[in-house]
């Protein structure tokens, strides 16, 4: 992932979580030492942050780069578990495969649903070498 696609996804999160309620533009803003203006003006043109503008953002949220990547995560679907790699746009996740060859499906929202109603849980593979 390259340091645009990584703006990218942070501007989604962003924006998802400001579209569901759970953050406001003022707060993030208020808490990296942003101008009112730049937050807002960041999320809704394809206008770029300095690495540490990005690194402030993070950390206001507690984040790091690594929440950033696509991440393998238990998701629930009608009856079904689904292990898939998952990216969060507004209201609707769209699940993927390690291979891209396969197509993607897209999950909608219903009304009041969140991703976190769908979300089971987050894998992590851990490889070791003896």
């Amino acid at each position: 992932m390259n340091f645009s696609q990584m703006q990218e996804r942070l501007r989604v999160e962003l924006l998802r979580r400001i579209s569901r309620g759970t953050l406001s533009v003022s707060l993030p803003a208020r808490q990296t030492g942003f101008k009112p203006s730049h937050l807002p003006n960041f999320l809704r043109s394809p206008r770029h942050l300095s690495l540490d503008g990005v690194d402030w953002i993070l950390a206001s949220r507690h984040r790091g780069a690594a929440d950033l990547p696509p991440n393998l995560h238990a998701m629930r679907k009608d009856s079904r578990l689904k292990l898939r790699y998952a990216d969060f746009l507004l209201d609707r996740i769209v699940l993927g495969q390690h291979n891209r060859a396969f197509p993607v499906e897209l999950m909608e929202l219903g009304p009041g649903e969140s991703t976190e109603d769908r979300i089971v849980g987050r894998l992590i593979l851990i490889l070791s070498e003896h």
